[in-house]
């Protein structure tokens, strides 16, 4: 007897895998739009040079303009893996799902200590207060990639 079990909707009415790839694309676009952001105080901070003297040559690399070019290719490695993870979900890839999962949550930790640094030093707290409302996201889709790939482990065993 075939029995169709009744799965509870995550998001409202839709499914996990639903939830996880609108949460993944949304990520994915909040992650252009902060990539465009800090490439834009990137430039900002090489034009004003962080306020140092321009006459004083010992000061050759600013913290800040080094640190906003770490946190452009941590983005540019965010970008990547939102695209890949939902390609993973619609895919039913468990491990592209599990690496997201461990990748996403190094990152967060990563972005959340730059911004917090940044925020010390530049005093910009409305801006950082943003970029942590924006990552906000992120921790429910890397809890959401967790509760999905558990689920997909379910679903592996229940065939075997």
């Amino acid at each position: 007897m075939n029995l169709i079990q009744h799965k509870p909707p995550c998001c409202y009415k839709y499914s996990l895998k639903h939830s996880c790839v609108v949460l993944g694309t949304l990520n994915a676009l909040i992650s252009l739009v902060l990539l465009v952001i800090m490439s834009y105080l990137t430039i900002i901070f090489a034009i004003f040079k962080n306020g140092f003297n321009d006459n004083d040559p010992g000061n050759g690399i600013y913290p800040l303009y080094l640190l906003s070019l770490v946190v452009i290719a941590i983005l540019l490695v965010k970008l990547t893996l939102d695209v890949i993870f939902v390609y993973g979900v619609i895919k039913k890839h468990m491990t592209i799902i599990r690496v997201y999962f461990f990748v996403s949550l190094a990152i967060f930790i990563l972005i959340t200590g730059f911004v917090i640094y940044e925020s010390v030093v530049n005093g910009y707290v409305g801006a950082s207060f943003v970029e942590l409302m924006f990552y906000s996201l992120d921790i429910t889709t890397i809890f959401l990639s967790y509760f999905y790939s558990e689920e997909l482990k379910s679903l592996v065993r229940d065939e075997v």
